[in-house]
Formats: C-alpha cells, structure tokens, sequence
C-alpha cells in the first residue's frame, strides 16, 4: 500500500546453538565463592565462567553484590555491569538482537518501548527477550510492566502450545510478582474460577503495594492487573464483581480525561457495556467537556443499539472546541483522525469537513485535512468526491506555480502544489475507470502525468501502466518514467541506511514495482527493511502481501494481508485485496487454515512470473 501523506515477515536466524543446561545452585555457590579465592587464576577462572553463564547466574550474583567479602561483592557488581551490557543471546533472531543492542542504555522510557515492540513482532519471536526482561530487569516497576504487557498481548486468545512453553521456559522457578503474574494465568487458563481467585489476590497486593511502596510498582501495573481480572470475572457471570472493579479502575486514574479514554478504549475492545455505563455516569463532567470521551461514549452507545444516544453524543463532540484558530482546527483535525482509525467514517467525515470549511484560505490546517478526507473518500470508492475535496483547495491557488507548502512545523511535513494536482486528476481518473469512460480516464490521467513527472504520484504511474490501447511511444514513456522512479528510490534507501526515514522509499518502491514491473525480488527484500526499520505497519504489510502477490506465493501473500487488515481493520481496499489473495489461494489448492505457518514451510521463489498482464 503507497502511503498518501508521507503500507512483518518472518526473519530467519542463524542455527541456534545446543541449549546449554542451566547451572544448579551449588554451581553457582561455588563459583562466586571462588571470586574471593586468595589464588588470582582461581578468581579470574570463576569470574569467566560466571560471564559464560550469563543471565543465569544474575539472581545468584545479584545477592552476592551485598556479600560480606568485598572482592566478592565487587566483582559480582562488575560481573552484572557486563551481563546486563547486552541483553541479547546466541541464535536470537537479528530484529530480536537489533531491539535489545543498546538496551541496558536506555531511560525507562526507551526501555518499554522496546519491550512493546519485542512483545509485538511476528512468530512471537521478542517473547524470550521479554522473559529475561521479567526475570533479570534491575528496575521491578519495568519488569511488571513488561509482565502485564505481555498479558494483555494474549489475553482473549488459546494460548499456542508453543507460547505456552516458551513462558514456562523463560520463568520457571523465577520468584518476582511478574514471572509469577504470568505462571499463574498460564495454570489457571482452564479454571476461570481459579483464574479469578489467583487474580483477585494478585490485584488486592499490588494496589496495596501502590500506596505502601509507590516506588515498586506504577498505576499502569495495578489497572493491568484489575483489567485482567475484569475480563475473568465477566468470563464467569460476576457482574457486580466487576463493576466494583471498574469502580477501583475509575478511582486509581482519578477522572484524568486522557486516562479515561484509555480505560473506554479497553472497556469498549473487551465489549463489557455495563462497564461503559459506570463510567458514563461517574464522570459525566469529564466527559461532556472532552471531544475524545464523548466520542467514546457515542461508540459505546451505538453498540449498545442505542442509535439516537450515539448520535446525539456525537453531535455534542462536535461543536466543542469553537473557535477557529489553529488549535481548535488541529483539535479536530485530529479528532477525525482517531475517528477513521476507529472506523467511525462518518464522524470522521464531519469533523474533517468542519476543520476544511472553517480554516482560513490556503492554510496549512485546511490543505492537510483535505487530504485525508479526499483519501478517505477514494478508499471508499467515491473518487468524485475525494476529487471535489482537492478541487475546493486547489481553487484558491488558482493561477500559482507548483510551490511547496509546509504543513505541519514540527515534523516538517511539506506538500507540492504539484502534487496534490496530480493527486485530484488521479482521483478523477478513478471515477470515470468505474463508470467505464475511459477516453475521460486518460483525459485525466494525461493531465496527472504531465505532473507526476515532476512530483512523482505513483500511483498515477501504476494507473497508466496496464492501459493497452494507446501507442507504442506511450508504453515506452510510461516504463521509462517507473524505471526512473525505482532509480531513485533506490539511491533514497542507499542513502538513508538504517535510518527509519528509509521505511517509506523502501515501501514505495516495493509498492510500486509489485503492481507495474521490476526486480520482484529486490521489491521483497526492500518490503521486508521497511517493517524491519519501523514495526508492524498495516500498509507496509500490505505492500509485502502485494510483493508476495506478484511472485505468485499467494500463501504468504494471505499471511501478510491478513497481518495488514487486522492492523487497519476498515480500509476497504486492503479488505478487497485479502479476498482476492484468499480466493486465488483456493484456486491454487491452498488450504487457508494453514497459512499462518505457511511461510516457514514454503521454500523462497526464484525467478517467480509476475501475476499481473503484461499489457505491451
């Protein structure tokens, strides 16, 4: 998918090494004792031995740090220093690696970032990272977090043998809360009852903990835990038991607007309407003066069945914030946005065309809006209208030259005139393919490329492509033009190297080459660096679905696409793609049940024939 305003594979590893067996306690005993040794070779043999370890020596050489003779105490100290100076082990996969380089580092910030990204990338491949984590962080408060993190990324779902056993492996015999934390939900996962009992006393502690030794824990660690144990209590029909629990929720985030969104955005995921309903009553007063909470609500209301309620609540959202400066447009500028991301189009839509409507003429707020409006409206198949939306812009620079807009100062984000020309001209193109007009198609599309030749649409170039009726100097044109883009992205990618900044100009030319014509394997590989350099990305994982598509390997073109739709469940055109991929599938004898390890399985393709005509 080509990314307007600016779409995780599976990496293989080196061999992994035989697991080494873990030292028994009497090992260890020896060897730190050894490091008080009055032989210098003894000392210095202990202390290589104990760095060969490693993580499995750290509760031992943790306690030793407090032992009664210093040459011990110091050299366990020296020993962790070096341990803990990298966090990642033989055999683990390189994104695994590249997310731990540098994590001792960090602030606790930077550090649960990167527990969330381990935690989310494909195949569970982060989850033993994050279990040495949980075991061996020196700060308790991290450890929880990255225990109840954890939770939340497998609540709701049967726990995979393989998961299972891997949390078993990387906790077993570990005494912190949070590898207890996780233990315990992996026993009690088929006794809800037990589940609730464990996990009643596991909150009760932790909120005491709160209050008693604040520095030990976090409010986000205490409301993971009372979410857990919500979801268990309505698994088994307590209601009341958990509308006391909501109250504690409500209570601990102590009526914070942003906090509460938070806590309705769970609520509302979890689908638990009666615990909507409690915070809609206790903080009314909040939420009647937040756009964000009234949203929410109105979310909330509609899937109750409560049509009138939702509306009227969106109503009152909307003529909040009334002025019309740049705060307020921005205030719902990106109230529109959270609202697409939820799928509430039509808010959106409003919010969107309030901000276009009421911002001054060629304003950064009004030109930025009408862009995620207009792609808004061509993801919906109304391309008419996505045109006129550019159209109302593009008028009041009527008579200008192609000049640079910047849109947003803080990150810089700049637009061409030029461009979003082109941009409305593509639009329009669409809306007369669809109703089968195809002299006014290339009418438009002439217009575009005159334009795109210059600011580079490629989508434009990927329109023109498959058009078989036009002379031969045309398709000559056309090629030439994808060939000198694929170029300079290229030299982009070479260029920007490991920065993320890089992610987009490898998706583009991925994008690009996958729907026209290229190195199909160098799409793949530049796909693949993209969500290596910034995450699981929904359009990303599109574009590599898209590759996958190309080279004919239409399992992992399901898997990746299925990847994608469950990161933007209400983009239609990805939604149209994962049904096209899955019915090819089906006509090549794949069995769709079976795609999720597809890849693993499926040997690489070379030389693979694109799927798409080749229309010259």
């Amino acid at each position: 998918m080509l990314l307007f305003l600016v779409p995780s594979s599976h990496v293989l590893s080196a061999a992994k090494p035989p697991a080494a067996l873990r030292p028994t306690p009497e090992r260890l005993h020896r060897l730190i004792e050894s490091l008080g040794n009055a032989d210098y070779f003894v000392r210095q043999n202990a202390e290589a031995d104990l760095r060969k370890i490693g993580f499995d020596a750290v509760e031992a050489l943790t306690a030793a740090t407090e032992h009664d003779d210093m040459e011990i105490a110091t050299r366990a100290s020296r020993l962790l220093y070096v341990i803990r100076s990298n966090w990642a082990v033989p055999g683990e996969p390189p994104l695994v690696v590249q997310l731990l380089a540098e994590y001792e580092s960090q602030d606790d910030g930077g550090r649960e970032a990167r527990i969330n990204q381990l935690i989310g990338l494909a195949e569970n491949q982060g989850v033993p990272a994050v279990c040495r984590i949980i075991r061996y962080e020196r700060s308790l408060p991290l450890a929880k977090t990255a225990a109840v993190r954890l939770l939340e990324a497998t609540a709701g779902e049967t726990m995979k043998p393989d998961l299972a056993a891997t949390l078993k492996k990387g906790l077993h015999a570990c005494r912190r809360a949070p590898a207890r934390w996780l233990l315990a939900a992996l026993q009690a996962r088929q006794d809800p009852q037990a589940l609730v009992a464990v996990w009643t006393q596991f909150a009760a502690e932790e909120e005491e903990l709160l209050f008693r030794q604040p520095r030990d824990t976090s409010v986000a660690v205490v409301e993971g835990l009372l979410r857990f144990q919500i979801a268990a209590l309505r698994k088994i029909d307590r209601g009341a038991d958990a509308a006391v629990s909501v109250e504690r929720l409500i209570k601990l985030r102590r009526g914070k607007p942003a906090e509460l969104a938070e806590l309705l955005t769970w609520l509302i995921a979890q689908k638990d309407w009666p615990a909507t309903r409690v915070v809609e009553k206790r903080c009314k007063a909040a939420i009647d003066e937040s756009a964000d909470l009234l949203y929410l609500v109105a979310e909330a209301q509609a899937c109750r069945g409560d049509a009138a309620a939702a509306e009227q609540s969106a109503g009152q959202a909307l003529t909040l914030n009334p002025k019309n400066d740049e705060p307020s447009l921005e205030m719902h500028f990106q109230a529109g946005v959270n609202l697409e991301q939820r799928g509430r189009l039509d808010w959106a839509t409003k919010e969107w065309e309030r901000v276009i409507h009421n911002a001054p003429p060629r304003s950064p707020a009004g030109i930025r809006t009408a862009r995620n409006l207009a792609e808004l409206f061509h993801d919906l198949d109304e391309n008419q209208r996505a045109a006129e939306t550019l159209s109302g812009i593009e008028k009041t620079f009527a008579g200008r030259s192609n000049e640079w807009m910047l849109l947003n100062e803080e990150n810089g984000d700049a637009v061409a005139l030029g461009t979003l020309r082109a941009r409305m001209d593509y639009y329009e193109a669409c809306h007369w393919k669809a109703r089968g007009d195809r002299a006014r198609q290339r009418a438009c599309l002439d217009k575009a490329l005159a334009l795109t030749a210059q600011f580079y649409d490629i989508e434009v170039l990927i329109e023109c492509y498959p058009i078989s009726d036009s002379p031969a100097d045309y398709h000559t044109k056309i090629r030439e033009l994808i060939e000198k883009r694929l170029c300079e992205l290229r030299e982009e990618v070479a260029d920007l190297g490991p920065n993320p900044a890089a992610a987009q100009s490898c998706n583009e030319f991925a994008w690009l080459a996958a729907n026209t014509e290229g190195d199909l394997d160098e799409a793949l590989r530049l796909s693949k660096r993209s969500i290596e350099l910034v995450g699981q990305h929904g359009a990303y994982c599109d574009t590599l679905a898209q590759v996958y598509f190309a080279k004919g390997d239409y399992a992992n073109a399901v898997r990746h696409q299925i990847r994608a739709a469950e990161l933007l469940p209400y983009n239609h055109d990805v939604q149209k793609h994962l049904a096209l991929f899955q019915k090819k599938a089906i006509e090549k004898g794949i069995r769709l049940e079976n795609i999720d390890t597809m890849e693993k399985a499926a040997p690489p393709i070379e030389n693979a024939v694109p799927t798409h005509d080749d229309p010259f």
